[in-house]
C-alpha cells in the first residue's frame, strides 16, 4: 500500500512540473510573440509619427503648407496679386508730365512767355461761367521744377494771369470752369483808366476792394489791372457794400507823375443780386 501511494505521489509530481514547464513556455512565447509582433507593428508607424512631428513643429514656428493651385488640366496656376485701390478723388496729371485738359484743353503756348491772361482767343470761356482751376506747365521738367501745378480758385473768377510758381516760362497751360449758379449775389466791376501819360504805357495798377454786410467783411482783395482794361469780382452777396482804393502806384514812366487816383463812383457802392456794378479808378 506504502508504495502506490508514493508512487502515485511521483506521478502527481511529475505531472505538475511538466504542467508549469509547458505553461511558462507558453508564456515565454507569447512574450516574445508580442515583443516581435510590436516591434513589427511599429515600424509601419514610424513614418506617420515623423510626418505628424513635422507638422507639429511647422506649426510652432508659424509656417503653414501650401498647396499651388491647379486648373482642370492639371497645371499649376499662379495668384495675382490685388493692387491697392486708388483714390479717385485724388487729382492726378495725365501723365505726370503734362497738365490735364481739364474744361479748356492742354493750349500750347508760343514764345516762352512768363505769364498768359485767360481767357483768349485760344482759350475762351464760356458766358456765365467762371474760373474754378488752372494748371500751368514749364518748359521743362527736369530737377522736378517744371511740372504741372495745379491751382484753385476760390471764389471763380472771370479772368486770371497765370504765371508759374518759381518764375520759369510757361509750355502750356490749361482751366475749369463752371456755370455760375443763380443766388442772391452780385459782382463787382474794377474799371482802369490812365490819362495824360505815354499812349504805350498801361502799368500794371493794383487795385483793392473791401466788401462787407452787417459790419462784417464778406469779400476782399486786390486785382492787377492794366491801364484801359478792367477785372471782376463774382459772387459778392447781395447787399454788401465795396469799398474801391488804390493805396500804391507803380514807378512812372520817365518824365512822368501820377497825381492823386479819383474813384467814380467815389462813394462806397452797394451790390445787388444779380446786376453787376462798375467802379473806375481814374490816374493822371
Amino acid at each position: 500500500m506504502i508504495d502506490e501511494s508514493r508512487q502515485q505521489s511521483h506521478s502527481r509530481l511529475g505531472s505538475s512540473k511538466r504542467f508549469r514547464k509547458s505553461h511558462a513556455l507558453l508564456s515565454l512565447a507569447t512574450a516574445l510573440g508580442l515583443v516581435f509582433g510590436g516591434l513589427v507593428l511599429a515600424t509601419p508607424g514610424q513614418a506617420d509619427q515623423e510626418a505628424q512631428s513635422h507638422e507639429e513643429g511647422a506649426s510652432e514656428s508659424g509656417e503653414e503648407a501650401t498647396v499651388p493651385a491647379e486648373n482642370q488640366d492639371g497645371d499649376s496656376i499662379e495668384e495675382e496679386s490685388e493692387s491697392p485701390p486708388e483714390d479717385l478723388n485724388e487729382k492726378k496729371p495725365s501723365d505726370g508730365g503734362v497738365c490735364d485738359g481739364l474744361d479748356s484743353g492742354k493750349i500750347d503756348t508760343t514764345g516762352d512767355p512768363e505769364s498768359v491772361d485767360i481767357p483768349n482767343a485760344q482759350a475762351p470761356l464760356p458766358a456765365g461761367n467762371v474760373i474754378v482751376q488752372y494748371c500751368v506747365k514749364a518748359g521743362s521738367a527736369q530737377g522736378g521744377t517744371g511740372g504741372p501745378v495745379y491751382v484753385p480758385v476760390n471764389p471763380g473768377e472771370t479772368s486770371l494771369t497765370l504765371v508759374y510758381p518759381s518764375g520759369k516760362a510757361i509750355s502750356h497751360y490749361s482751366f475749369a470752369y463752371e456755370e455760375v449758379q443763380p443766388d442772391e449775389s452780385g459782382d463787382l466791376e474794377l474799371v482802369k483808366s490812365l490819362k495824360g501819360g505815354p499812349e504805350d504805357y498801361t502799368g500794371p495798377f493794383t487795385i483793392e476792394y473791401s466788401c462787407s454786410m452787417d459790419d462784417a467783411i464778406g469779400k476782399s482783395g486786390s486785382k492787377e489791372i492794366a491801364a484801359g482794361s478792367s477785372a471782376m469780382v463774382m459772387n459778392i452777396p447781395a447787399g454788401s457794400e465795396c469799398v474801391v482804393s488804390e493805396p500804391s502806384l507803380p514807378t512812372p514812366p520817365t518824365g512822368y507823375s501820377f497825381g492823386d487816383p479819383t474813384f467814380v463812383p467815389a462813394d462806397p457802392v452797394a451790390i445787388a443780386s444779380g446786376e453787376t456794378t462798375t467802379v473806375t479808378t481814374e490816374n493822371t
